[in-house]
């Protein structure tokens, strides 16, 4: 039996590091305007339909997210910001997106980024809202008066079992 459980063991354990390798082929800070974006995060299709926003863990577990169009490759950014709203899948005990993190534009300028470190275990439920004025300052209430915001629905952002 305890053979068993270690071949089990040792087969999940590869076939996770032969994943990760795969995956670290490919750095997102070395990526620029015109590539292609590599699999992985969550996507939405933009309301205006030219493509799509991809929300994504990067180095450090902060967010990260692209603009891309609809063949995946990245574009600049059509808002200046976005405001993610999240709870811990598996470690929030209250399920409400009680938590915030406000995105601006990278140094590159082509993805909005959040200097937010976001805790282990990498699941969590997530909404994103667009708008191109700058949050109010709690960024926790939907502000009416903010013009043409985009709000984008609910979506699972997994990393668990990546490296990042």
């Amino acid at each position: 039996m305890c053979r068993v459980l270690l071949c089990v063991t040792l087969f999940f354990a590869t076939v996770l590091q032969a994943q990760q390798t795969g995956e670290e082929a490919v750095n997102l800070d070395q990526l620029k305007e015109g590539d292609k974006l590599p699999e992985g995060g969550v996507y939405w299709p933009l309301q205006d339909e030219t493509g799509k926003i991809n929300l994504r863990f990067a180095v450090g577990n902060r967010l990260r997210l692209y603009f891309v169009d609809n063949s995946d490759v990245i574009i600049k950014p059509t808002f200046e910001y976005a405001l993610v709203r999240y709870y811990n899948d598996l470690a929030s005990e209250i399920k409400v997106p009680r938590n915030v993190a406000k995105m601006t534009k990278s140094g590159s300028g082509i993805y909005l980024a959040s200097p937010r470190v976001l805790r282990q275990p990498l699941r969590y439920r997530v909404w994103v809202t667009l708008q191109n004025e700058t949050p109010n300052e709690s960024a926790t209430a939907d502000d009416a008066l903010t013009k043409d915001k985009q709000s984008y629905g609910l979506r699972i952002l997994s990393g668990l079992g990546k490296k990042n």
